[in-house]
């Protein structure tokens, strides 16, 4: 008897470019282990639609327009302490390191981390 296979991995991505946003919710919905939880351009956005459809990670990016990724992940957290909240952005400095994990953040990704490292990294 075989054991039944592993629930997917749902992930939403908040990120205000679309390319972006789009190719990274076609990584999640097309790879094994991973399925798609949403895709919203902005955290307001975000805010409003994620409840219905829980994901199991959220992947932010910290230069949002309106509410920045650092501010929203202070919010996600209160809002969904369970659910772990990767900040994915341009920026490599050690201040938005920082400030994304005193924000509550449970990681740092890079958005030119490749496509199989960033599968590995959120699960």
């Amino acid at each position: 008897m075989t054991a039944p296979p592993a629930r997917a991995i749902r992930v939403a991505v908040i990120e205000d470019i679309r390319e972006v946003r789009d190719g990274l919710t076609r990584l999640f919905a097309t790879s094994d282990g991973f399925s798609s939880a949403g895709s919203f351009r902005s955290m307001e956005d975000a805010l409003g639609r994620l409840e219905p459809n829980r994901p199991d990670v959220i992947l932010t990016d910290i230069g949002l327009p309106g509410m920045d990724g650092i501010a929203g992940t202070r919010l996600l957290r209160e809002r969904f302490p369970r659910i772990p909240v990767v900040a994915l952005t341009v920026y490599d400095d050690d201040d938005n390191v920082f400030n994304a994990i005193c924000a509550g953040a449970s990681g740092y990704l890079l958005k030119n981390t490749a496509p199989a490292r960033l599968l590995d990294s959120v699960r």
